[in-house]
């Protein structure tokens, strides 16, 4: 699993923390103990992806040569 102390969180995600209403727990959560990880769009980024019950909440990182991890954006969705 990905390092948490690791990580840099950049203001655009910081932007969709505020506007999705995305706690910092569930981003790290998302990130350190996801159910899916998958290729983004994104290029040279993945997916990270953390359901719980009712939404999931998913985390677009890029992995750096040097060990760290830039979290480039975010998004919570309800799922049905």
């Amino acid at each position: 699993m990905p390092s948490w102390n690791k990580t840099i969180l950049t203001n655009h995600v910081l932007e969709k923390c505020k506007e999705k209403n995305i706690e910092k727990w569930e981003l790290k959560e998302a990130f350190t103990k996801y159910n899916l990880k998958e290729k983004s769009q994104v290029p040279e980024c993945d997916n990270f992806i953390k359901r719980w019950k009712n939404y999931e909440v998913g985390v677009i990182v890029k992995s750096k040569e040097d060990g760290n991890f830039i979290v480039v954006s975010a998004w919570k969705r309800k799922l049905y």
